[in-house]
């Protein structure tokens, strides 16, 4: 059977204060008086009733003729209350410092400068950033390493500081080169200022042999090879600190050699002499995870490098 309702007449209650045009059950009201009100739509009370359907007539033709309606149903009269709040719009040359102004509690964009003129591979780069918030609420900072949009960092690592509060953080560059780093504060109550970029290059050195962040770029060669058909061997991981889950990028190349394989704990594996321009993406990171790079000299002896991703530490405030 189908049970079917007529439509009930609708109407609203509590806008005889205001300014109102009606279209039917509709209103468009003008508030220009500030308070509180407590609006109701009402739906008036109507009749529903049972049907019977054409296929319980065709199966059951003693039961109930076609057509058949059972004495209706009342479905009592309902209402709905709405409490809306009216206030005043700030003038111009209100005091800017309102909840309709809200740009005017965020911190500003922080100052950056970098602690060294130069950046040099294999050795930490510093930036200072400083930022100051309107209502002098705590703050932190949320670094962008690469320049992509995304939070890689927060300084402090857990926590706020007060307002004004200097904040220094460096990051071991392995790969030549411009580099961009974007910096943003963020109060305690969640409110960002706009991003602050900084600019520099990342220059080769001698002693540059470490990957971003203390990656583990160890080289070893059984047989002590020497001289010109010493197997040459490259392993870097970038970037070497992720969030759990996330992937990262494994570069390498070796010369000198016959094979090489690449392996880790986390199930990647490949096999070749060098790795795609970019670097081959790793499956997710669950844990430190150590890399080998593993090759055959031409002298038939095993060299091998090693190249470790961290997991970036996870704070929860109490």
């Amino acid at each position: 059977m189908t049970y079917a309702v007529h439509p009930p007449m609708k109407h609203i209650e509590g806008t005889d204060s205001f300014s109102c045009t009606s279209e039917g059950a509709d209103k468009r009201c003008e508030l220009t008086t500030p308070g509180t009100y407590t609006i109701r739509f009402v739906f008036g009370e109507t009749p529903g009733n049972l049907w019977s359907a054409n296929a319980l007539y065709q199966n059951c033709p003693a039961v109930l003729p076609q057509g058949y309606r059972d004495p209706s149903f009342p479905v009592a009269q309902q209402t709905i209350d709405f409490v809306l709040t009216v206030n005043n719009l700030p003038d111009e040359d209100d005091n800017p410092e309102t909840p309709e102004n809200p740009e005017a509690h965020t911190p500003s964009t922080p100052t950056l400068t970098a602690g060294a003129a130069a950046c040099t591979l294999g050795t930490p780069h510093t930036i200072t950033m400083t930022s100051t918030d309107p209502d002098n609420d705590q703050i932190r900072y949320g670094i962008d390493w690469n320049a992509d949009g995304s939070i890689d960092q927060f300084m402090p690592g857990s926590g706020y500081v007060p307002s004004g509060t200097m904040q220094t953080a460096s990051r071991t560059y392995s790969l030549a080169g411009s580099k961009t780093v974007k910096v943003l504060a963020q109060d305690s109550n969640g409110n960002s200022s706009g991003w602050a970029t900084l600019s520099f290059t990342c220059a080769d050195s001698a002693t540059a042999g470490l990957n971003e962040n203390d990656n583990q770029n160890t080289n070893t060669n059984q047989n002590n090879t020497s001289g010109p058909t010493a197997a040459v061997l490259d392993l870097r991981v970038i970037p070497s600190l992720v969030k759990s889950g996330n992937t990262t990028k494994v570069n390498w190349s070796a010369s000198n050699v016959s094979s090489c394989n690449v392996s880790a704990p986390n199930g990647d594996a490949w096999s070749a002499l060098q790795s795609a321009i970019g670097g081959n993406i790793s499956k997710p990171i669950t844990g430190q995870t150590t890399y080998t790079l593993k090759c055959l000299d031409l002298q038939n002896q095993t060299d091998t490098k090693t190249a470790t991703v961290h997991i970036l530490p996870t704070f929860q405030e109490i």
